[in-house]
């Protein structure tokens, strides 16, 4: 379940941000409600070693897809890409740092 919602998430975003190159200026408000949704729902994930690798995954991939295309531009009509691309990348790197923690963790007694 974890695994579709996410997909939902990021799939939103890329449509979103693809769509502020329209003419239709209703879609703004679109893309800060998409990221911060998406930031909402990892907020909530409790990361375990059970879901972890799955999650660090999954975060590799936003990266490369929802992130990618926020932070593509870098020109003045690009700064709402921008802004919402840094917020969304401090949250993934949280939640990647966090699955990390789980998935790499050494025992101390080693």
């Amino acid at each position: 379940q974890l695994h579709e919602i996410w997909e939902f998430f990021d799939d939103w975003i890329v449509t979103a941000a693809g769509n502020l190159d329209s003419s239709d200026c209703s879609l703004v408000g679109e893309l800060p409600f998409a990221v911060q949704s998406f930031i909402v729902f990892m907020k909530g994930i409790r990361t375990n070693k059970q879901n972890s690798p799955e999650l660090r995954v999954l975060c590799e991939r936003s990266m490369t897809t929802s992130l990618s295309k926020l932070l593509s531009k870098y020109d003045d009509d690009a700064s709402l890409l921008t802004r919402q691309g840094f917020d969304l990348c401090g949250w993934l790197v949280d939640l990647h740092t966090r699955s990390s923690f789980w998935v790499d963790n050494v025992d101390v007694d080693e």
